[in-house]
């Protein structure tokens, strides 16, 4: 279910906080626009709007702040407008000009990195109300939007590229997602979810019969993640059949992918028997060269 609530009406203004909001705005008034007072005084105006509910006027005044100059308590106060009522859409719209402006004018800035870091988990938010109502491509397109928006240091780009991944999956665009798991590889090899990642890619292969490059893509995993959990023991045929992640292929597919498996491992000639799997269920006994990678499924005939 989304997360959006509607929101509150506004409260009645005090009599006090009426009269301070009409002394701020005669004296912002008597003030150049870029007069550090002025900013002051506008700031404080919008943070008690945002304080009585009033939260239209309050965004008005913010927006016309940041038109003019990159003010992260303004920027925060935006955010506190929105945020308690699930308008993460609209939050969404608002801060990207404005994380625009501010990493223009202050490159590299804590600011800057910040700003970025809340366009994106706003993108995000947007990503997972898609998400909750069955729209998986909107919702990838979201994440990819929240990586792009993500600082390069200390921010989410892996995790947003791999949601919008999974989500592609599940909306049955398989080689989309196959290209932002290597997307995301690419960016960030040291990710905590590279791994992970590296199985959906052999695990795509294999779903489009190109057992050639899933071999290539486990060959890659074991070299790059040998203490892995997942990694597949290329001493067992076992290991390269059972790696999570990777469905049975139909038994008429079964030869092809053996051939490949020569790839991994030395092989010998021999006369044994096979356990695989039909592409019904049943199990058939097949003549193969043996290859030298597990007893377990590979045995001698005397």
């Amino acid at each position: 279910a989304s997360s959006r609530a509607d929101e509150p009406a506004p409260q009645a203004l005090w009599p006090q906080v009426q009269r301070e909001l009409e002394a701020i705005d005669r004296a912002v008034h008597a003030l150049p626009p870029e007069d550090k007072q002025a900013v002051e005084l506008k700031l404080r105006a919008a943070e008690l709007l945002v304080r009585f509910q009033h939260l239209e006027r309050a965004r008005e005044r913010l927006r016309g702040l940041l038109a003019r100059s990159a003010q992260r308590r303004a920027v925060d106060l935006l955010v506190l407008s929105y945020v308690p009522w699930g308008r993460w859409p609209e939050l969404a719209l608002e801060l990207e000009p404005f994380r625009q402006r501010f990493c223009a004018a202050l490159p590299g800035s804590s600011d800057c990195h910040d700003i970025a870091l809340l366009s994106a988990a706003s993108l995000a938010k947007v990503a997972e109300e898609y998400l909750s109502q069955g729209h998986f491509g909107e919702a990838a397109e979201a994440y990819l939007r929240a990586a792009s928006e993500s600082p390069k240091i200390g921010g989410y780009a892996h995790e947003h590229l791999f949601n919008a991944a999974i989500a592609l999956e599940r909306a049955e665009r398989y080689a989309d997602a196959q290209g932002v798991y290597a997307r995301m590889l690419e960016q960030d090899p040291a990710s905590p979810l590279a791994a992970l990642a590296l199985q959906r890619l052999i695990g795509g292969a294999e779903r489009a019969y190109d057992f050639r490059l899933a071999i290539a893509r486990l060959r890659d995993f074991v070299q790059r993640f040998p203490r892995d959990e997942h990694a597949p023991d290329l001493n067992t045929a076992e290991g390269i059949y059972q790696l999570e992640g990777i469905p049975q292929v139909p038994y008429a597919f079964g030869v092809r992918r053996r051939e490949f498996l020569v790839d991994l491992v030395p092989a010998r000639r021999a006369r044994i028997e096979v356990d695989d799997l039909h592409d019904v269920g049943t199990t058939q006994r097949l003549d193969y060269d043996c290859l030298q990678i597990g007893r377990a499924s590979c045995r001698e005939r005397v």
